[in-house]
């Protein structure tokens, strides 16, 4: 299931990382420190973006 699911996340996040740069980070971090950490966002639930990003998916 996990394999299925790997293109369609690609899709999804790529376009997430198209409507909103930087939001996405795409590889593990090394090290995690906690401090450097950016601040939660204002608009982590924007349903602007969301719809944005559905309008970005290719469609069924």
């Amino acid at each position: 299931m996990h394999g299925r699911l790997a293109a369609p996340l690609a899709e999804w996040y790529a376009a997430l990382d198209r409507l909103d740069p930087g939001r996405v980070i795409d590889r593990f971090p090394l090290e995690l420190d906690t401090a450097m950490l950016p601040p939660s966002r204002s608009n982590r639930h924007d349903r602007d973006l969301l719809d944005s990003l559905i309008d970005e998916l290719p469609a069924l």
